[in-house]
């Protein structure tokens, strides 16, 4: 069985792949800013296409910006639709509106897909409990 870990954001995709280099897992990572701008069909090569116009305009974004926010995007969309039946699937997620536009989005995506199992793994519940390891010391963090 295939794990796939869903993750919103560049920066919380490259720390998720580094966090998981040693496993046999599949990740995909969405851009950010999911929670500003049109959405309307966001998955269609026209509601994309007017995200990507809207995002030009609305943020300092030149050309290059906006074909990696479109390369990342798409690549998304694509690793999406290949998950295979019966994956075990992980979205990360924090409690913010682009975040939890995106597990909206990934679950109509996912819509019809058949999986072992889905989880979604709020950030929060990090909050009070995280255990650190620094040069082979171990830490318990608990926050009340």
């Amino acid at each position: 069985m295939q794990t796939v870990h869903i993750i919103f954001g560049e920066s919380a995709y490259g720390s998720l792949r580094c966090a998981m280099k040693e496993e046999q897992v599949k990740i995909i990572g969405f851009p950010s800013l999911l929670g500003e701008g049109p959405i309307q069909n966001i998955h269609t090569e026209t509601g994309l296409k007017n995200r990507l116009q809207w995002l030009e305009n609305n943020y300092l974004f030149d050309t290059e910006d906006i074909e990696r926010y479109k390369q990342l995007f798409e690549t998304g969309l694509q690793q999406v639709e290949q998950i295979a039946e019966g994956s075990k699937i992980i979205i990360w997620t924090c409690e913010n509106a682009a975040e939890q536009f995106g597990i909206r989005f990934v679950a109509k995506l996912l819509a019809g897909k058949r999986s072992h199992a889905m989880y979604v793994i709020p950030f929060s519940m990090f909050l009070n409990h995280i255990k650190v390891e620094i040069h082979g010391v171990k830490f318990v963090i608990q926050v009340k």
